[in-house]
């Protein structure tokens, strides 16, 4: 993984949640990585409707602001491109749990898809390479 420098960090963390969607796409592709929320398991949440979420986002970066603006009791754990795609990512969609992309707690835009629908997306940016 390439690292970023504080400005990228902080632009974005400026970003709408497509946009970081998008950039998400992108660079766990790129990096062969995404990064989630780790403790005795992967630590999931419920949305507004009571439906499960798995969050994940393309950089440990991230995730440690996660972990620093919320103070939740977990650590940032790697998840290497061809698990997500190969087990994750099914099991969730077998289990209709969505993805939350690149949450940020300070904003309420954070794009909540799919997991089949990520997957797809992904496979999408694989097939540029």
């Amino acid at each position: 993984m390439l690292e970023l420098n504080e400005q990228q960090v902080k632009h974005l963390l400026e970003t709408d949640g497509r946009s970081r969607y998008e950039f998400s796409i992108k660079k766990i592709v790129d990096w062969e990585e995404a990064w989630g929320l780790y403790n005795d398991g992967w630590i999931m949440f419920e949305d507004s409707k009571g439906n499960m979420v798995f969050p994940i986002w393309p950089a440990k970066d991230f995730v440690e602001h996660y972990i620093k603006q919320t103070n939740k009791n977990c650590v940032p754990k790697e998840i290497f491109l061809d698990n997500l795609m190969d087990d994750l990512l099914p099991d969730l969609d077998d289990d209709n749990i969505g993805v939350g992309v690149f949450d940020i707690p300070e904003r309420e835009d954070t794009s909540v898809v799919k997991a089949k629908d990520f997957l797809r997306d992904l496979e999408y940016e694989c097939s540029k390479y």
